[in-house]
């Protein structure tokens, strides 16, 4: 299967990317900030103006609803197929999954091109299963960003993972202006109740108890401001209330809502549900990639960071008395490096003088990172004598290890044998070398990489 991105996903990558680059990176502490003044001044659940002024730009760069599909088809005989390619970028969800990992990078960007959750599902739903009177009231207003949205499904008395549990009551009567919908029932974790744009609610219960386990369920459109409608509480995620978005427990308590906002038809609840899963689980678990991506990068520049840092420097002068060492911040030849199954790095000596700042290279640093390594799979690195006579250490390259060594025109090493890990196995490290000026004292010429044969293999 060909997972290779076409040219137009791989242009909008590189447009969210500068997106985030120039609009949303730069912004964080202003978020942050605002969050925290929102918060002194009493204002927890408030929207936050940096995500109010970035979204015009969003949708002037043409980067808005990226999440909505081509088209969206309602099952059979629903007759609410919409096409939807004039809503959005018309992505499907191979194409649209590297953006969300983008957006990912910062947990509250999504907003910013309208694309962030439960609204992304919560449209879909209304693209795939609503009525016109749906998309003129609900879907259209959602697809502007003018209001924000909720779904109401897990309730705290029962296990709802597994739907069918479910024992919210959507129960149809007769009033005075026609038939309604009458809702009670207890919701919890559900997610945007806090944002003061929320408007409207998809709600799931039972509409027949006594049908079959997977027709018993319904969802219908529930306004926020609705009478018997309430939030009990915010919720907290370790500790974190998610402000200004939030987790709410929700009671309804004889709500009554027209016939009309009931979503496809009683007994539907199960199939829309799935169908909203779906899409909506991609996106999630590829703004975790995103953000777990981001998190790493930031420990590596912190990890660098130090081993670059004046201590970290004093320590090496310490441990080997040459003084005035120089970091590279260039990384020329450095960075991580990683060798999959059948790579070999022949022995040799490294090149001696930086190419750009003609300074003299003195120290290799190598900090392996491979967990659970095994000594069958081979790449220890070897550290030969200046005559190539002798092997005088071998250095498994287990995770967490740092190996320390001088650089000059004999300090022979490498890994000369391939490497037998598994396929999906890689021998990973960060490799760092230090310089120092004025020059050592010996009359070394400069020399490039000097490669060496290994006794008994070459």
């Amino acid at each position: 299967m060909d997972f290779s991105y076409s040219p137009r996903t791989q242009d909008l990558q590189q447009r969210v990317s500068h997106f985030m680059a120039e609009h949303v990176y730069p912004n964080e502490a202003r978020y942050h900030a605002e969050l925290e003044a929102n918060t002194a001044a009493g204002k927890r659940w408030t929207p936050l103006q940096v995500i109010e002024d970035l979204k015009p730009k969003a949708r002037a760069a043409g980067l808005w609803n990226l999440f909505l599909p081509p088209r969206a088809e309602g099952a059979a005989g629903h007759g609410s197929a919409v096409d939807a390619s004039h809503l959005g970028a018309g992505l499907n969800n191979q194409e649209y999954a590297p953006l969300a990992e983008i957006m990912g990078a910062v947990p509250w960007s999504s907003e910013v091109f309208n694309c962030s959750a439960p609204d992304t599902g919560n449209m879909e739903v209304l693209v795939r299963y609503g009525t016109p009177k749906h998309h003129q009231r609900w879907l259209e207003p959602l697809l502007r960003g003018e209001i924000r949205s909720a779904f109401a499904m897990t309730e705290p008395a029962v296990a709802s993972s597994d739907a069918t549990n479910i024992e919210a009551r959507i129960e149809r009567v007769s009033g005075t202006s026609g038939d309604e919908y009458v809702i009670n029932g207890r919701k919890w974790w559900s997610t945007n109740m806090g944002h003061p744009n929320v408007a409207i609610s998809i709600v799931m219960g039972k509409t027949d108890t006594g049908a079959a386990t997977h027709q018993q369920q319904s969802q219908i459109l529930v306004p926020t401001n609705t009478p018997g409608f309430r939030i009990e509480r915010m919720l907290t995620v370790f500790g974190y209330d998610e402000r200004p978005i939030g987790h709410a427990e929700v009671v309804l308590d004889n709500v009554r809502v027209p016939v009309e906002n009931l979503i496809a038809g009683e007994g539907r609840g199960f199939e829309i549900a799935q169908g909203r899963l779906g899409p909506g689980r991609i996106h999630h678990c590829m703004r975790v990639i995103g953000v777990a991506e981001r998190a790493l990068e930031l420990m590596t520049q912190r990890l660098l960071y130090e081993l670059k840092g004046a201590r970290f420097l004093q320590v090496l002068t310490t441990l080997t008395g040459i003084e005035n060492l120089i970091p590279d911040a260039l990384n020329h030849g450095g960075g991580i490096h990683m060798n999959c199954r059948g790579a070999l790095l022949k022995i040799h000596a490294d090149f001696n003088r930086h190419p750009q700042w003609h300074v003299d290279r003195r120290l290799n640093l190598l900090l392996y990172l491979n967990e659970g390594w095994q000594t069958a799979w081979g790449g220890d690195l070897e550290l030969w004598s200046a005559d190539m006579q002798a092997c005088l250490k071998k250095i498994a390259p287990v995770a967490g290890r740092c190996v320390i060594f001088s650089t000059s025109s004999t300090s022979f090493h490498g890994h000369p044998e391939p490497i037998d890990c598994p396929e999906d196995v890689s021998r990973k490290s960060i490799a760092l070398y230090y310089y120092s000026n004025p020059p050592r004292t010996s009359d070394e010429p400069v020399h490039s990489t000097l490669w060496q044969a290994r006794p008994g293999l070459e």
